[in-house]
């Protein structure tokens, strides 16, 4: 039985039990899944992270990526916690953990504004990534990549169809609102610039046992 949060009134399974996890790529394994509870947690998420972000104590501007909004657990509010609660039993499962050995190297939310992204990177404190998709932003019809989330790493043969260890394509999962992904921290990462004028919201998390 899977532990619960009440979000005012309305008691939600940290992981629903009919949940379906598929994993989108072989080697190394990484696992994506979507929930479909996200009117009950998503706008009080949006609202307290555009607040947040005016504090300095939690966030800081990053030259081209947009703002990065430390510290999911201290936010204050219950969906929040719910969230975090999410992340950490999604990495839990990958690695075939208890939740109680997760650990927390950092997370944060990026919050993108048009014509903002991130270059490839990946994250050599921790284990596992997870990151969440809180809210897409605006859909540019002229531009499929617009805010896209993309993996490129040799070691993913999903990225190498034509030799091996030799990248010649992206791994794009569907970064679709409520969807979250978990993948090695030290794969090779990015986001393509976005062009939307509402902000692209995603949640993310570095973790350890």
């Amino acid at each position: 039985m899977s532990k619960t949060h009440n979000l005012h009134g309305q008691s939600l399974n940290v992981w629903p039990d009919d949940l379906d996890v598929v994993q989108f790529t072989e080697q190394p394994p990484m696992f994506y899944t979507s929930f479909n509870d996200t009117e009950h947690y998503h706008a009080p998420l949006v609202e307290r992270i555009l607040e947040l972000e005016k504090d300095k104590k939690f966030t800081h501007r990053m030259r081209i990526g947009g703002s990065k909004v430390r510290d999911v657990h201290r936010w204050g509010i219950p969906e929040a916690d719910f969230l975090h609660a999410r992340a950490l039993e999604i990495f839990a499962r990958g690695v075939d953990k208890k939740v109680s050995d997760v650990k927390v190297d950092v997370c944060w939310a990026s919050v993108s504004r048009k014509h903002e992204y991130l270059t490839s990177h990946g994250h050599y404190d921790a284990m596992g990534a997870v990151v969440y998709m809180l809210t897409p932003g605006e859909k540019d019809e002229d531009n499929e990549f617009s805010g896209r989330f993309a993996i490129v790493d040799p070691r993913v043969p999903e990225c190498c169809p034509r030799q091996e260890a030799c990248p010649t394509r992206e791994v794009s999962p569907d970064m679709k609102e409520g969807a979250m992904i978990l993948f090695p921290a030290d794969i090779g990462h990015y986001v393509h610039p976005y062009t939307g004028d509402a902000p692209r919201i995603t949640i993310a998390w570095n973790l350890y046992f």
